[in-house]
């Protein structure tokens, strides 16, 4: 990601609200790292084909009690606040383009996960936490520039 921010971003951000850019580049690329970690250590798992388990029954975890559900959905709704702020920052993108970008980008994130690693699966779950988390931050910026709007002031 890095090297695709150095020799393909960099030049056009730097002329177009560079700090913006930085901010949403530095927050895309936490949520990619936070979610597709294990990756690296299970690269092999991607060549044996897909065989992990999916899950298309939204919040099971949480119904079951299985782990630390409601822990995981907090964190999955506060990991895309950053993101989808930035990205109204950054692109100055309306809040419905937001939200339909962060449900693609997790999609994307969940697509990927059982085809790389052993260990993460496909969850419906972490789509609607992470949407939530969209419009969270969406709506958060919508909110800190109608508040510096109304009292004059620039972000």
């Amino acid at each position: 990601m890095a090297a695709i921010y150095i020799f393909f971003l960099r030049k056009h951000w730097v002329d177009d609200l560079p700090n913006e850019h930085f901010f949403f580049y530095l927050a895309t690329c936490f949520v990619f790292i936070v979610t597709l970690s294990p990756f690296i250590v299970d690269l092999p798992h991607l060549f044996s084909g897909v065989y992990s388990r999916y899950n298309f029954d939204p919040f099971v975890d949480l119904l079951n009690g299985y782990g630390s559900p409601l822990q995981e959905c907090i964190e999955n709704i506060v990991l895309f606040i950053p993101f989808a702020y930035t990205l109204r920052w950054a692109t100055r993108r309306s809040l419905w383009k937001t939200l339909l970008i962060g449900i693609l980008y997790s999609l994307m994130i969940e697509l990927i996960q059982p085809m790389i690693s052993e260990v993460r699966v496909f969850d419906v779950t972490d789509i609607i936490t992470n949407t939530c988390g969209t419009l969270i931050g969406a709506l958060g910026y919508s909110f800190v520039t109608h508040i510096q709007h109304k009292f004059g002031t620039q972000g």
